[in-house]
């Protein structure tokens, strides 16, 4: 009788099982995109020629009450104006 419900259970088991697995590669898969974009949003773009044109990447933080924090990043060039970048910042 043990037998038996050991293996009725082997099917539930091994469905878990497979599952887990499966979120688990959903997972990973989700990381290495994210590693991948954050390594093109961050990185600053080759220079092409001899053209002198810059653009860095700044992150702007907004602390909402209840220690709720949002982090956006935003690329900046030599012409970004501080009140610029604070309006698209508070309208993102």
């Amino acid at each position: 009788q043990r037998t038996l419900k050991l293996e009725q259970e082997a099917h539930l088991d091994e469905r878990t099982s497979m599952m887990r697995e499966r979120d688990f590669k959903n997972h990973a898969q989700e990381e290495r995109i994210r590693d991948s974009l954050g390594e093109l949003l961050y990185a600053k773009p080759s220079s092409a020629g001899n053209a002198t044109y810059e653009l860095d990447t700044v992150m702007v933080s907004y602390i909402k009450p209840g220690n709720f924090r949002y982090n956006l990043a935003f690329r900046i060039d030599n012409h970004t104006a501080v009140q610029e970048l604070r309006e698209s910042a508070c309208r993102y």
